[in-house]
């Protein structure tokens, strides 16, 4: 595997292995603090839902 630093400094960086690198290696975005935050709400309201 071979990082291509410039790409990964990137502001939207996709595929962040060089062209000789043995796999590529991509960057995919992600939002956990957003799901954490909907599944706390989902779980709150069932409990509340159930009178609890």
């Amino acid at each position: 595997m071979a990082l291509d630093h410039e790409a990964n400094k990137g502001d939207d960086p996709d595929i962040i292995s060089t062209d000789e690198s043995t796999i590529t290696v991509r960057v995919i975005p992600t939002d956990e603090e957003g799901m954490l935050a909907r599944h706390t709400v989902s779980l709150l309201r069932k409990h509340t839902d159930k009178g609890e």
